[in-house]
């Protein structure tokens, strides 16, 4: 009998242990809840017209300053490129406004934890909120390109970092130049992506990160293509060069015309910010 009591007291005790271990664990996941919205957030129109503005997610929120309705959508979907957000009002590319969104102090720190692409679902939810944003997700293809290594191989002008900071660094950012460091080859298909308003998909299979610079003549039309083809760099007239040609001969890559699966942002309905 002394043994079984002894067993028993021996249970009852890991039981209360666990139920202590479980009961501190929950009351510290509730004393780091993670925020699920803004506590506070302003939005104002942006009185200057010099053009200039910024966007970023702070430590404890969100700020833009002269930023548009579109911008801000850009951050939110995390989708930069022209074509995946359709819908939109003229206002929301021409109005431009001032927004400060913030946590509570007691929330700061989990959101600065938390990561990107939960803090840009708390922007969607402020969009909602404020604009009246709603939208739906929709698949689809599209001509774009399969970046690629050029059958005579990476140009020795393609040099790997010496150091890496895991961000690429454009020192030249401007229409017909680009400089670089650290860039990945999904930076420089995204940069592409961009430039061309085209989905383009970094087939190269190279890692690491790469010094690059990079000339063309902005002025050179995309040449025509057909799904199949390879785009030839002597279908651009112009003493100038294209960025494809500038691609293949000073980086050794080239762009090969493709369908590729693209997920587009349909905005179906979305009106100017309520009051604060």
């Amino acid at each position: 009998m002394h043994f079984v009591s002894t067993v028993r007291v021996f249970v009852v005790m890991i039981i209360c242990v666990f139920a202590n271990s479980r009961a501190g664990a929950i009351a510290s996941n509730n004393q780091r809840a993670v925020p699920v919205s803004f506590d506070v957030a302003s939005i104002h129109i942006h009185a200057k017209a010099d053009g200039r503005w910024r966007s970023t997610f702070t430590n404890d929120g969100y700020s833009a300053t002269g930023v548009t309705l579109k911008q801000l959508l850009q951050d939110a979907f995390d989708s930069y490129e022209s074509y995946q957000l359709t819908g939109l009002p003229p206002w929301a590319e021409s109005q431009h406004f001032d927004i400060e969104a913030k946590v509570s102090p007691d929330d700061a720190m989990a959101f600065s934890e938390l990561p990107s692409a939960q803090k840009r679902e708390m922007l969607i939810v402020l969009l909602e909120h404020r604009f009246q944003l709603r939208f739906h997700k929709e698949d689809g293809l599209k001509r774009g390109y399969h970046l690629v290594i050029g059958r005579r191989g990476l140009s020795a002008a393609v040099v790997h970092a010496k150091s890496s900071t895991g961000q690429a660094l454009w020192t030249r950012l401007r229409p017909g130049t680009w400089a670089v460091q650290e860039c990945s080859a999904a930076d420089l298909a995204h940069m592409l992506a961009l430039n061309l308003k085209a989905p383009v998909d970094d087939a190269t299979g190279l890692v690491g990160r790469f010094d690059l610079h990079l000339d063309w003549d902005p002025t050179q039309n995309t040449p025509s293509y057909t799904a199949q083809s390879t785009v030839n760099s002597n279908e651009t007239p112009g003493d100038g060069i294209s960025i494809f040609t500038a691609l293949k001969e000073q980086l050794g890559l080239e762009l090969r015309p493709t369908q590729l699966a693209i997920r587009v942002q349909k905005i179906d309905a979305v009106f100017p910010p309520s009051e604060n």
